[in-house]
């Protein structure tokens, strides 16, 4: 395993290198948190980020997520000891102006989505927008801002909060060495939340006027008239500005071999959630954590996940 972190690591650095002899890709926060899951050591990541070229956001919020990501502080660091980091920043800030857009209800959508600090809710505001403007001229911008804010809003996600809590009623939390779970039933039910925005109405007047007029000129007189021909009216358009956040609840009912039977669960409230329902009828090994029961998984791309869902219910089976 460590030799193929090590060749892994090596071929990630090598490739900056040689991309840096053409077109260099610039390193970005997101890198880092990848290539930190991915067990590269610190060292090398280090080595990287002084080979460059580099782009990273260090505002204070992005550095908590690059922490809670597990990145380590001597990378944190070299993060903001990067010699192209000003440089890097300065590019990276959005130079897309909101008065390019001319509909003042997406321009108003547009500015204040931007101004949203909080990671999770800029994420999902970015996406709106996209689906209620989708020829917006601001797309390009958008898409930017939402590829650079989402590593941050995955690492600073927390927990969604379950249904019904009254009925919730949580297993015992040990640890149980070797404990399996087996899926009997798998149920999706979308759902969406909707905050703030509503019902806009904007109206404009449209057209123009022309004016024509001849003058004589006679000595020290002059007369003649003017015309003024007008197709000036007013046009008035609506607009729905509240945001929308599509969910997915998965909810699974399964047997474990500690006699229990449980309801467990999970909210996929971003399209790179790693909230995902179990099949029915298979098998996993599993414990008990804090938040609920994690359990050992192989995604579509065959590499191992750990998912934890929250337990919702639990009755012994016996």
């Amino acid at each position: 395993m460590g030799v193929r972190l090590a060749v892994i690591a090596i071929s990630l650095l090598a490739s900056h290198l040689v991309m840096g002899q053409t077109a260099p890709t610039e390193i970005t926060n997101s890198d880092v948190i990848s290539m930190t899951k991915a067990g590269i050591g610190e060292r090398t990541i280090m080595l990287a980020i002084q080979h460059g070229p580099v782009k990273f956001n260090t505002s204070p919020q992005a550095l908590i997520a690059l922490k809670q990501a597990g990145v380590s502080d001597q990378v944190l660091n070299e993060i903001l000891s990067a010699p192209r980091m000003a440089n890097s920043e300065a590019k990276s800030s959005p130079t897309f102006k909101s008065s390019e857009i001319s509909g003042p209800s997406e321009r108003m959508a547009f500015e204040r989505t931007i101004a949203v600090s909080d990671p999770i809710d800029k994420a999902a505001r970015l996406e709106t927008f996209l689906q209620v403007y989708p020829q917006s001229v601001a797309k390009s911008a958008v898409l930017g801002m939402l590829a650079e804010i989402k590593p941050q809003a995955e690492t600073s996600k927390s927990p969604p909060p379950t249904p019904n809590p009254i009925t919730i009623q949580y297993a015992p939390q040990t640890t149980s060495q070797g404990l399996t779970v087996k899926v009997l039933q798998e149920q999706s039910v979308p759902y969406t939340q909707e905050s703030a925005g509503g019902i806009s109405t904007s109206c404009n007047i449209v057209g123009m006027s022309n004016t024509s007029a001849y003058v004589n000129a006679y000595d020290n007189s002059a007369y003649g008239n003017a015309t003024t021909n007008t197709n000036q009216h007013m046009s008035c358009n609506s607009y729905d500005t509240t945001m929308r956040w599509p969910h997915v609840l998965n909810v699974m009912f399964a047997q474990a071999s500690d006699g229990n039977s449980y309801i467990i669960a999970c909210d996929r409230a971003w399209r790179w959630s790693k909230c995902v329902p179990l099949r029915a009828g298979d098998t996993f090994k599993a414990h008990f954590t804090n938040k609920g029961i994690q359990v050992e998984a192989i995604n579509t791309k065959g590499k191992e996940e750990n998912p934890t869902y929250h337990i919702l219910q639990s009755k012994s089976s016996r």
